[in-house]
């Protein structure tokens, strides 16, 4: 049985000057186009939500994260995609 698809995303944080680091999706995307933005995708194969996270970032943002250096903060139902 396959694992069903969902989406981990997030931002970029720097506690020194309370900056936080989004993107502004362009108008070529059906979701939220000309919108502020997580970073992140959808999942591929059994990855955690973690590794999802790390993987996309790598993609999007060229940058290596560790597992130990994400903060969940929450878990949530999006109705009207159904993910």
């Amino acid at each position: 049985m396959e694992q069903e698809k969902f989406y981990a995303g997030g931002f970029l944080y720097n506690p020194e000057t309370r900056a936080v680091l989004l993107h502004l999706r362009d108008g070529h995307t059906e979701v939220n186009p000309h919108k502020w933005g997580f970073f992140g995708g959808e999942s591929e194969g059994k990855e955690t939500p973690e590794e999802c996270c790390i993987r996309e970032w790598k993609e999007e943002l060229a940058i290596d994260v560790d597992a130990q250096e994400l903060i969940p903060l929450c878990d949530y139902l999006n109705t009207d995609r159904g993910v």
